[in-house]
């Protein structure tokens, strides 16, 4: 609960909630080749819920690196909007992200691997 992230002296960011997924991008903050700081502070700050909630990280954690274009964190959606006992219609949507100066243009390819 009530987390503060810094990364490399600079504050990054607050989270208020112990048991909800949060990311931050810091890719602009790493130092390459050297050694990065992350630091996290959490609070409990008291009473907040019917039972012990804790105080610390109790989810899973990942740093993540990704390229400058690269598909969106919880970018790619997947509806089956039309399906019988003997095919089913597939829609993959998903958002790119581009941190270039410049437009690119990307392939973005979708295999199936099991049909159930």
């Amino acid at each position: 609960m009530n987390a503060d992230i810094w990364l490399n002296g600079k504050h990054i960011g607050f989270h208020p909630y112990g048991y909800t997924s949060f990311r931050y991008d810091i890719t602009d903050d790493l130092i390459p080749g050297n050694k990065n700081v992350l630091a996290v502070k959490v609070r409990n700050e008291g009473r907040n819920s019917r039972w012990y909630s804790g105080s610390g990280i109790y989810r899973h954690v990942w740093l993540t690196t990704t390229s400058a274009i690269h598909i969106s964190h919880w970018g790619t959606f997947v509806t089956t909007p039309d399906v019988s006992d003997t095919a089913a219609t597939v829609c993959v949507n998903s958002t790119v992200e581009n941190h270039e100066s410049t437009e690119s243009m990307v392939d973005i390819t979708v295999a199936l691997f099991d049909p159930t």
